[in-house]
Order: C-alpha cells, then sequence, then structure tokens
C-alpha cells in the first residue's frame, strides 16, 4: 500500500505539516463558496487523502501516467465534476511546496491543456493560502510505503521462526543403531543396514589415517576496524584527527533522547565534517541509525524532524 489514508485531520497533519495551510485554504474556500450562494460542500479530509493517494503514487510507481489523475480523482469524489477539480487543484498546489525536480516535472505535466476555469480555481484557492514557508519533501510520501515494507519484513522473520519451531518439534527422536565399519568388516552382524533409516554408518579410522592430537592452532584474534565500533557516517577526518569516539558518544546519547535532538547532534558534527549524511534519504539515515543505535522512536517522527531542522 502507497499510502494509509488518515481518519482525521490532525493525524494527517500530525503526519503532514505542511498539510495544515493547504487544510485551511480549503476552509477558506468553503467559506467562499457558502457566500457567493455556491451549494458544493468540501469534504476537506476526503479531498485531502485523495491528493495525498495520487502523489504517493507518482513518486512510487515507475512512469505514472500523469493523465491518469483526472480519472483517480473523479473516482474518489464519488464522479463529482466540482470536488474532482478542486482534488486536483489540492493536488497543483501541493506539488508546487514539494522540493525536488520531479515534483516540478509533475505539476507541469499535470496543468498541460486544462481549461481557463481550471485556473481560475487556482487563483482563487490561492487566495486562501498562507503565505508561510512550509514545504514538503519527496521523501515524505515515502513514509507509508516505508512502513508497510517494514511491517512485511516483520511478518517475514516471524514465519521463518514459527516454520524453524515447527521443524524442531517434528523431528525423529528415535534412538540410531551405530555400525562402525573396518574396511569391509561389519562388526554387528546379522543387522540390515540397507534402507534402514534409524542406522549410522561410520567408517573406523585407519592407523595410518589416525587424527594427530596436538592442539589446533587458534586463529588470530580479530583486530576491530573503525567501522565495527563507529557509526558508518562518521567520516575518516573523525577517525583521522580522534574525534570519531566523541562523536560516536554524542550520537548515542542523542539517539536515545528525541528525534529532533539527535537530528541537531548529526547537523551540528556534519558542519564539523565529522559526519556526512547529505547523500542520504531520511529512510536510509533513519535505517542505518536504527541498526546502530537502536532508536525509540519511529521513521516518521525522525523524518519530520529532518526536515524541520
Amino acid at each position: 500500500m502507497l499510502y494509509t489514508r488518515r481518519q482525521t485531520l490532525a493525524a494527517l497533519v500530525c503526519d503532514f505539516p505542511a498539510d495544515e495551510t493547504l487544510v485551511n485554504g480549503l476552509k477558506g474556500m468553503q467559506g467562499y463558496f457558502t457566500t457567493h450562494g455556491n451549494t458544493v460542500e468540501i469534504p476537506v479530509l476526503k479531498v485531502m487523502n485523495a491528493a495525498h493517494d495520487m502523489i504517493a503514487r507518482m513518486f512510487n510507481t515507475l512512469d505514472f501516467p500523469m493523465i491518469r489523475c483526472d480519472a483517480i480523482a473523479y473516482e474518489q469524489m464519488s464522479g463529482n465534476p466540482q470536488l474532482t477539480a478542486i482534488t486536483l487543484i489540492v493536488l497543483a498546489e501541493m506539488l508546487a511546496r514539494t522540493d525536488g525536480c520531479k515534483a516540478r516535472a509533475c505539476r507541469t505535466a499535470l496543468l498541460e491543456q486544462r481549461s481557463d476555469d481550471f485556473f481560475e480555481g487556482i487563483s482563487l484557492y490561492e487566495q486562501f493560502l498562507d503565505a508561510g514557508d512550509a514545504h514538503f519533501a519527496e521523501e515524505d510520501f515515502l513514509i507509508d510505503l516505508m512502513d508497510n515494507i517494514n511491517i512485511l519484513r516483520a511478518e517475514n522473520e516471524r514465519l521463518k521462526q514459527e516454520l524453524k519451531r515447527q521443524k524442531q518439534t517434528t523431528m525423529p527422536t528415535q534412538p540410531q543403531t551405530v555400525i562402525h565399519v573396518a574396511g569391509n568388516y561389519i562388526a554387528q552382524q546379522n543387522i540390515d543396514i540397507h534402507d534402514n533409516t534409524n542406522c549410522n554408518i561410520y567408517a573406523c579410522p585407519q592407523p595410518e589415517t589416525q587424527p594427530s592430537t596436538a592442539a589446533p592452532t587458534p586463529e588470530p584474534a580479530h583486530e576491530p576496524s573503525p567501522d565495527d565500533t563507529f557509526f558508518c557516517c562518521i567520516t575518516q577526518e573523525a577517525i583521522r584527527t580522534g574525534k570519531a569516539q566523541q562523536v560516536e558518544n554524542e550520537l548515542s546519547g542523542a539517539a536515545k533522547s528525541t528525534a529532533p535532538k539527535l537530528i541537531a547532534a548529526l547537523r551540528t558534527n556534519e558542519a564539523l565534517g565529522y559526519v556526512d549524511t547529505k547523500n542520504l534519504s531520511s529512510a536510509e539515515l533513519y535505517a542505518m541509525l536504527n541498526r546502530h543505535f537502536g532508536l525509540k522512536y519511529s521513521q516518521r517522527q525522525f523524518t519530520r524532524a529532518r526536515n524541520q531542522m
């Protein structure tokens, strides 16, 4: 599932803070319609969920055809043409507030060959939008997909463990007869060893092949490398200057606190050249931090904190 529909506006704005401006804009547009005798009632949560569903498909589907947006909006708005247009207008404004080349390309494709009425609707809606700087990141629309992937991984691991337990409980417990064979001579006579599942055959070692009684040479101890100890995004500069352990301790302490404190610690050490995370998405960085430190908060909380700082 690419997008999980939110059941309340509060839950929607909590997961996507930039939605607050769009929601308030829809409420302002509803007031305008009421004042001017337009009887349409805008189902704000339904419109916002539909817009998020479409943008999640754009960013998670290879070569998503933008022409599909009209059909999806029409279907989710129960065939109401005015609500369909409003949903597409909200989608266009959501894309306009999303950072990234893909968002700009999708918005351009969405607005191709639209009527004058459609652009008038965009102008009207923009009158009710706050002039704030709240924006989406393209990776914000991946959080539901990653959550569902993690759920599937956990379920797969549970099934593997259950299958392993079942195999252990169904293993045969019958005693087995051991027969030592020296050359071609069977030590225990009158025993049928053919097709006997309870019979193991071991060849007796000949004198010239007796194993040595000398103690095995111990393997050299493994010398830990920096990657065995430190978080993998700590740079070679930090290791070279002897700052790696200090950075590791700072990140470990912040990781046990809150997502904003961890982001602040990462930002500070990145500015000093001791950490490098700029080429990682929030989903990738969260997974690496979680494996190393065992985070107590969700990827959604981490992503939100990273986008706001």
